[in-house]
């Protein structure tokens, strides 16, 4: 009997799934919401699977999810505030229990399935020391050393948007004050925006697109943090490069300059002074690339 992977991507409003035969272009999706719980998740599992593989799902014998939040030791979701009714849930057991076999499931955050998919197949192919960072609602970073996802905290490189880059900064929603999040984050720039009387982060990136001096300023201090956080995660990776993902990161240059400048004022320059920092490629794709390239059917020449 054949053996195949099916890699998914659960998101806050769409799980999406395919195997190493369809790839990215093939992707099946369903919508999810803030009421998704355990049972109308299994079923949009195997109704995905069904879809993407007919009769030959039952040969399916391994699964890769991520998921929008950290994984505990023992498999189970930590709070989980895209889809809270799964904080708690044993996403293999889920999955074997649907199926009706025992399935071989691994379960990363999508920081780090996403970290996984641009060091297989985007900005870090090919480099030995590869951080994403990924700048959306929140802010997050994970780390791949020689092929291997670096793993320091519930299923990646731990909560790294909450570094500090403002000593008694402005407070945090995870409690603290002055870290990343407080400037270089959806929510962040949300209430940027809203001061400007522009509705939200995607309008403020594209006022600054058209040279506005107020979004300009905004994106350049989310990038000095941004950069900031990056010299406190070089002396722990040493990395050779650091990719900036995420929907803020379409500001591009805006973020990017201040980011890069910032990292060479603060990093020791034997660490600092090796690191490029560049957009990630994939996009949205990176996540359930991610999965994929974990996938066993995958050989070290695989491409999407």
């Amino acid at each position: 009997m054949t053996s195949l992977t099916v890699a998914v991507d659960l998101g806050g409003t769409w799980l999406r799934a395919t195997t190493v035969e369809h790839g990215l272009l093939a992707a099946e999706r369903v919508r999810v919401s803030p009421t998704t719980g355990p049972g109308a998740l299994g079923g949009a599992l195997t109704t995905l699977a069904g879809r993407l593989l007919g009769d030959r799902a039952q040969d399916v014998s391994d699964v890769v999810i991520a998921v929008p939040t950290f994984v505990g030791a023992d498999g189970r979701l930590l709070d989980c505030p895209a889809l809270p009714r799964l904080t708690g849930v044993h996403l293999s057991d889920l999955v074997s229990h649907e199926w009706g076999r025992e399935l071989q499931v691994r379960v990363v955050p999508d920081i780090a399935a996403a970290t996984l998919g641009e060091a297989a197949f985007g900005t870090g192919r090919g480099v030995q020391r590869f951080v994403c960072v990924a700048i959306g609602t929140g802010a997050n970073a994970s780390a791949v050393v020689e092929g291997e996802l670096l793993t320091t905290a519930y299923g990646c490189m731990g909560d790294a948007g909450h570094v500090v880059v403002e000593v008694d900064g402005l407070p945090c929603t995870c409690g603290g004050r002055g870290c990343l999040e407080t400037r270089a984050s959806g929510w962040a720039l949300d209430r940027e925006a809203a001061r400007a009387g522009l509705e939200g982060a995607a309008a403020l990136v594209a006022a600054a697109g058209t040279g506005d001096r107020h979004a300009v300023g905004v994106l350049e201090r989310a990038g000095t943090a941004l950069g900031a956080a990056m010299a406190t995660w070089s002396v722990l990776v040493w990395p050779d490069v650091i990719a900036v993902a995420g929907g803020v990161s379409r500001a591009g240059e805006v973020l990017l300059g201040p980011a890069r400048a910032a990292l060479a004022r603060h990093a020791p320059p034997y660490i600092g002074s090796r690191i490029q920092v560049v957009a990630a490629q994939l996009g949205p794709d990176a996540t359930l690339a991610g999965c994929l390239a974990q996938a066993r059917e995958f050989g070290t020449n695989a491409v999407l």
